[in-house]
């Protein structure tokens, strides 16, 4: 399976898109649905997150979790202690 398939296969199985943003001190993937619409964003300098649909969550964090490791994207979560 080339990278390409298994970036089909996590879209196909979590129907989530990602779409990574860099502008100045910012290093953010925002997911959001096939229509458009944000589920949330994650920094991927700081690990700072925010979800516009928590009930989400699990497919976020499995679909950013898919992504960081596919595209060989340094991120390390936050420590919610």
């Amino acid at each position: 399976m080339t990278r390409d398939d298994a970036a089909r296969a996590a879209h196909d199985v979590h129907d989530l898109v990602v779409s990574r943003w860099r502008a100045h001190e910012e290093n953010r993937l925002y997911v959001s649905t096939p229509s458009g619409d944000p589920v949330g964003w994650v920094d991927l300098d700081d690990g700072a997150r925010h979800l516009d649909r928590p009930e989400l969550e699990d497919r976020f964090d499995v679909t950013v979790a898919m992504h960081v490791a596919l595209e060989h994207v340094g991120y390390l979560p936050a420590d919610d202690d």
